[in-house]
C-alpha cells in the first residue's frame, strides 16, 4: 500500500538502526537498495544505503530526477535528468530491501566476473538461475543473497525512481493489477 497512498508515500519511513535490532544484531554493515527518506531530500528517489550501524560511518547516496534546466529554481520540475548525491540520513522511505552483515569471516562467497552479455536474461536474472543450481535447492525454499556490483568498464543502465504519483491509485483496480 506504501507506493500507493499518498500518505504514507510521504510519513512512512523506518530508522535503519531499528531496523538492525529488530534483526537481533548489535551492529551490521547495511548495504541495499530502496526509497529515499521523502523528509530527508524532499522528494522520493532512490537510495543506496552504505552504512555502519552503531558508529554512523555513512556513505549511503541517492539517485534522483530532476529538471534539464540548470536555471530551475526549484529542482523537483521536470523529471529529465538523474542527479547522485551524498545522503545525510540515516532512515529510508516506504520500502527497502537491504543486506545486513556481521563481517565475520569464514562464510562462502560467490565472486562473480563479467566481461559481455551472452545472452537475453540481465545480470540479476541471470543470478537468480544461477542460484537455482546451488546443492539443495527447492523451489519451494527462498535463497537470500546480499552483495556488491563494482563496474569497473563499460556502462550500466540503471533504475532512478522517479517522484511518487500526485494521486491516488487504486490498486484494486482490474486495469492496474498486471497478471
Amino acid at each position: 500500500p506504501f507506493m500507493f497512498d499518498l500518505e504514507m508515500q510521504s510519513s512512512v519511513n523506518y530508522n535503519v538502526q531499528d531496523l538492525v535490532h529488530a534483526c537481533d544484531m548489535r551492529s551490521a554493515l547495511v548495504i541495499g537498495a530502496g526509497a529515499a527518506d521523502p523528509k530527508v531530500i524532499g522528494k522520493n528517489a532512490e537510495l543506496v544505503p552504505n552504512l555502519r550501524v552503531p558508529d554512523s560511518t555513512n556513505n549511503t547516496h541517492y539517485a534522483k530526477m530532476v529538471s534539464k534546466n540548470e536555471d530551475a529554481k526549484d529542482e523537483n520540475e521536470g523529471n529529465d535528468n538523474p542527479v547522485c548525491r551524498s545522503y545525510d540520513g540515516s532512515s529510508c522511505g516506504c520500502l527497502c530491501n537491504l543486506f545486513l552483515s556481521d563481517g565475520k569471516c569464514g562464510e562462502d562467497v560467490i565472486y562473480v566476473k563479467v566481461k559481455t552479455r551472452t545472452g537475453k536474461l540481465n545480470f540479476t536474472n541471470c543470478i537468480r538461475e544461477s542460484l537455482k543450481n546451488v546443492k539443495g535447492y527447492d523451489k519451494d525454499k527462498q535463497i537470500g543473497m546480499g552483495g556488491v556490483v563494482k563496474v569497473t568498464k563499460g556502462k550500466v543502465k540503471a533504475h532512478v525512481m522517479p517522484d511518487f504519483l500526485e494521486e491516488a491509485v487504486d490498486v484494486m483496480d482490474p486495469k492496474q493489477i498486471a497478471v
